[in-house]
């Protein structure tokens, strides 16, 4: 070290010294606090864009899943009137077969009643004929 001044203060020159060394290692410190800044600031750029680009993807999702959706309802809803018109249908098929079942049991017992009657002409003609 240098000489001190005989009051015991220390020396200018020491004291100019120290300040600069400590004013470069601010300064270096300060540099380095701002490549860090920087390098935090790029990296939450990039996660930035990271997460804006996947909303983005999950919003296109979303709106294709809505779509489909929207087609798979009115897939259903026309199912669904298809299955009431073939019930209708159904219903009417079920209708004419009864009805028709009704007339063949009607025409059957107007064909054994007229069988019958037929049986009694025979029966009265062979009567006679004998």
């Amino acid at each position: 070290m240098g000489m001190r001044p005989a009051s015991g203060e220390p020396n200018p020159q020491e004291l100019l010294a120290a300040l600069l060394q400590a004013t470069s290692q601010l300064a270096q410190s300060a540099s380095q606090q701002d490549q860090k800044l920087d390098r935090l600031s790029e990296k939450l750029e990039i996660f930035a864009e990271q997460v804006s680009r996947s909303a983005s993807q999950q919003d296109q999702k979303l709106d294709r899943l809505s779509e489909k959706l929207e087609i798979l309802t009115d897939q259903i809803g026309r199912l669904t009137e298809q299955g009431r018109m073939l019930d209708i249908r159904l219903d009417r098929v079920v209708v004419a077969a009864e009805m028709q079942a009704e007339t063949a049991k009607v025409q059957a017992e107007m064909a054994k009643t007229q069988a019958e009657n037929v049986a009694q002409l025979l029966a009265m003609l062979h009567g006679k004929s004998a």
